[in-house]
């Protein structure tokens, strides 16, 4: 789904970066390549591949939600937050430092904030947001559903087609027998 391109997790795996071929911008430092034509996943409780990075502790979370106040990644965050309609798929929205950070933007955009959406299975409680769009559903459901009216509004190419093409591009070129014009020249 490659209209997916800009992704925000809590997770320190390496899902987004394998699943979606999306690159990881861990550190600040990083986003001097966030223009770059690519998928991007913007890791704000660290990566499993610095340890050091990792919020896992009532500590760290105290440093997180401290460092995304003032920092560039929590400043692309808030960017993300303000600027595009996000979808929270399989994310419960209790960690303390995002919802700090998607708290100041309500507030600081008001009535002109931007509409976000909520995907899971679960909403039976009162939701952390009371201007969250709650969409009852499996995310994976979901995801299938928007690709699937993409494929048949023509807006988007099924997967069969991808794959026909790829075994176009990759089959061997058949041999053609040389004609008689190009064997006098």
């Amino acid at each position: 789904m490659p209209y997916f391109n800009t992704f925000v997790t809590t997770n320190w795996d390496r899902y987004f970066e394998n699943i979606c071929k999306a690159k990881p911008f861990d550190y600040d430092s990083d986003l001097r390549f966030w223009e770059l034509p690519s998928r991007r996943v913007l890791k704000i409780h660290g990566t499993i591949d610095d340890y050091s990075s990792i919020v896992a502790t009532r500590e760290d979370y105290t440093k997180c939600a401290k460092r995304l106040q003032t920092s560039l990644i929590g400043g692309k965050l808030k960017e993300i937050l303000s600027t595009k309609t996000c979808i929270f798929i399989g994310y419960s929205m209790k960690d303390d430092d995002f919802r700090e950070i998607f708290q100041f933007v309500k507030e600081a955009q008001g009535q002109f904030r931007k509409s976000h959406y909520i995907v899971s299975p679960f909403i039976y409680k009162k939701l952390p947001f009371d201007d969250l769009i709650p969409i009852k559903t499996d995310g994976t459901f979901f995801l299938k559903t928007i690709k699937d009216h993409m494929c048949n509004s023509f807006d988007f190419l099924p997967d069969s087609v991808f794959a026909l093409a790829q075994e176009e591009l990759f089959s061997p070129i058949p041999q053609m027998e040389p004609h008689i014009d190009d064997m006098m020249a």
